[in-house]
C-alpha cells in the first residue's frame, strides 16, 4: 500500500442487469476499494503495488480480499492465501 497519495476517493454505482438485478455501490481509493449490493454489508479489498522486475522498475497492482464489514457484525476478516 502506498502511504503517499492524492487522497481522492471515488464513489460510484454500477447497475446490475439480468439475471443480477439491483445496483452495486463502490467506494474506491488508491489503497483499496469496498463494494456493496445492499449498502449494509461491504466487501473490503486492499491493493498493493508489487515489483515484478527490479531492473526495469516494473510494478503491478495486486488486489487482496481483506474481509467483510457489516453494521451488525463489524469487521470480519477472512484469511485467504492469495499471496502465492
Amino acid at each position: 500500500m502506498s502511504s503517499e497519495g492524492n487522497g481522492i476517493t471515488k464513489c460510484y454505482a454500477i447497475r446490475c442487469v439480468n439475471p443480477f438485478l439491483g445496483v452495486m455501490q463502490i467506494i474506491e481509493t488508491e489503497d483499496g476499494r469496498s463494494s456493496s449490493t445492499n449498502g449494509l454489508s461491504w466487501v473490503i479489498e486492499v491493493s498493493e503495488l508489487i515489483d515484478i522486475n527490479t531492473a526495469d522498475s516494473l510494478t503491478v497492482e495486486k488486489i487482496y480480499h481483506h474481509g467483510l464489514c457489516s453494521e451488525e457484525q463489524g469487521l470480519i476478516n477472512r484469511l485467504f492465501n492469495n499471496r502465492q
